[in-house]
């Protein structure tokens, strides 16, 4: 899959994911402290994970 094809399927992924009532973190905010999921391509696939928030 071409970068182009995986930046769109990790943009449909997190607007899915955001439409079921999940919080994204948006792209490129990774360290974002109020946590969320975090969509984004990791070399030829897209990954999912979640996010903790940060409570210190």
């Amino acid at each position: 899959m071409a970068l182009t094809e995986l930046e769109a399927l990790a943009a449909r992924v997190r607007f899915d994911l955001a439409s079921a009532g999940f919080t994204p973190v948006a792209p490129d905010h990774e360290d974002d402290p109020e946590g969320g999921l975090l969509v984004l391509h990791h070399e030829d696939h897209i990954a999912v994970s979640w996010g903790m928030h940060d409570r210190s």
